[in-house]
């Protein structure tokens, strides 16, 4: 709701899912956003629509809009991978924003046909997805999340992707922020610690990681 967005400075378009015969390979699942100190944050949760095509390198397209419709601004992302049959959740910023969106809307790219591959066939094969352990905000004036990221796969990543997304206390997906770890060896836990923007924390939050 607009009055929603003017005294909260954050939203959410929830796309519903048609039925499985037009079903696109990669779908948006949730979308939120909120604005703080000028600048527009996001979270999305796609999915993997397939049984057995991965996609490399996906990208999508996150565009803002007034409530006449007026274009805000548009930002398009690539993220690592999504594996069949599985989520990716991503939060983000995605540049200034002059006046708190009426909506925002996550398009997917359509890959080309190199980007698509069977998930043997990626950088890191038939992915476990990581797991994130023992996560804690540690709040303050610089807030910030701990915890340590868990690789079951017989291989090291020499790079992964911590993503946090709250929720407000009706469990709508508001924004998030993004950070890194290096070093995730195969089999054991990696530490991490990234950095949190208050204004945009949440009644509830969750944590993610991927490779990156």
């Amino acid at each position: 709701k607009a009055d929603d967005l003017i005294d909260s400075s954050n939203g959410a378009n929830d796309v519903p899912a048609g039925p499985d015969a037009t079903l696109p390979l990669i779908s948006v699942k949730e979308v939120g956003f909120s604005v703080s100190n000028g600048w527009l944050h996001y979270a999305v949760i796609l999915h993997n629509n397939s049984d057995d095509t991965a996609v490399y390198l996906p990208q999508f397209r996150v565009t803002s809009r007034n409530a006449s419709g007026d274009l805000l601004g548009v930002e398009t992302m690539v993220l690592s991978g999504i594996y069949p049959n599985q989520d990716v959740v991503w939060a983000s910023q995605a540049g200034e924003a002059s006046e708190i969106p009426a909506s925002v809307d996550i398009d997917i790219v359509e890959p080309e046909s190199y980007n698509l591959m069977p998930p043997g066939n990626m950088e890191y094969p038939d992915l476990i997805p990581l797991e994130v352990q023992g996560a804690t905000v540690k709040k303050g004036t610089f807030p910030t999340l701990i915890g340590e990221v868990y690789n079951p796969n017989k291989y090291d990543i020499s790079m992964a992707a911590i993503v946090v997304v709250f929720r407000d206390k009706d469990g709508k997906l508001m924004a998030g922020c993004d950070g890194y770890c290096d070093g995730v060896k195969a089999g054991t836990k990696t530490p991490f610690e990234i950095n949190l923007y208050s204004e945009l924390m949440g009644e509830t939050y969750e944590v993610y990681a991927m490779p990156w």
